[in-house]
């Protein structure tokens, strides 16, 4: 019985001593790609995943109705009809749309999909850019790996829906943003002006675009923190970050302004801000809370 054992055993070693040649061949071959070669497959992995979807999906969701109601308002009639349906919604998607549309000769529900589609694709690359400058090339690939195959990211790309594009103009405007920190002197300015001008589009995508408004300043606050804990002068630290603050700032308000005459004489609420926020907060200051529930449910 030991013999035969012994024989088994002596018969199976060299398949595994060859399995294992195998695999440590492959991680060794893997480990020669370049980045940009990795890099390059995981992203012809995302297009590949959400071109295989939109094929496979025939049907939008009820909000996706509803742009596309909103879009050929927009365009056929007089605007004002269109954020009759929503007054709330902020206009680039519907614009982006109706602009497609007429560009193209797709139906407004082929452009929207197409929209959606190539913001699912393109976000892959600023995301994986982020990554990179933040964590290192390993960590980059993984990470994108993770966002070209993750489930919710693929089917959200083929749905009429303003989150992928939200997502896209959100994503670039952050890896403007850590571009621009990363550079000293007058070369970061153009990056603080493109961060600014891409956060303004998302939020004119959705509201919530604004929020990397106070999320610089947060992140000023933790700089400065920092910096005296490390006995480092912080009057150079605010100098600089409140100068580009207002680079970044000034490329929002006037990107903001530009899309909210874009709705002019229109019944938009839309400011650059969410109105439930900003008739909340107004709410706080002068007015009680039945008033303020009282015109949301007119929004």
């Amino acid at each position: 019985m030991e013999n035969e054992l012994e024989k088994e055993t002596a018969e199976n070693q060299p398949r595994k001593e060859r399995r294992n040649s195998a695999g440590a061949s492959l991680f060794s071959r893997m480990g020669n790609l370049s980045f940009r070669s990795l890099a390059l497959l995981i992203l012809l992995l995302g297009v590949s995943l959400r071109v295989a979807r939109f094929f496979l999906v025939d049907r939008i969701t009820k909000d996706g109705v509803l742009y596309v109601q909103m879009a050929n308002d927009y365009d056929q009639g007089p605007r004002d009809k269109a954020f009759k349906r929503n007054r709330r919604m902020p206009p680039l998607y519907l614009e982006l749309i109706s602009l497609t549309h007429r560009a193209t000769g797709l139906s407004y529900e082929a452009a929207a999909q197409a929209i959606t589609l190539v913001s699912g694709i393109l976000v892959l690359i600023p995301f994986l850019l982020t990554a990179r400058m933040l964590f290192g090339d390993r960590l980059a690939l993984v990470a994108t790996l993770l966002a070209a195959a993750h489930p919710s990211l693929v089917r959200s790309s083929i749905s009429v829906m303003r989150d992928p594009l939200f997502i896209f103009l959100l994503i670039t405007a952050v890896f403007f943003m850590v571009g621009a920190s990363r550079v000293k002197g007058l070369a970061s300015y153009w990056r603080w002006l493109s961060g600014g001008v891409f956060a303004a589009f998302a939020a004119a995508t959705r509201g919530e675009g604004a929020e990397l408004l106070p999320a610089f300043i947060l992140w000023i606050i933790i700089e400065l923190i920092i910096a005296y804990r490390k006995k480092l002068p912080i009057g150079g630290v605010l100098k600089t970050r409140a100068a580009n603050f207002a680079v970044f700032t000034l490329a929002f308000i006037l990107t903001t302004s530009a899309m909210v005459a874009s709705v002019k004489d229109t019944d938009s609420t839309w400011g650059g801000i969410d109105s439930r926020f900003t008739s909340y907060l107004r709410g706080l200051i002068i007015r009680d809370s039945e008033e303020i529930i009282k015109e949301e449910d007119t929004l």
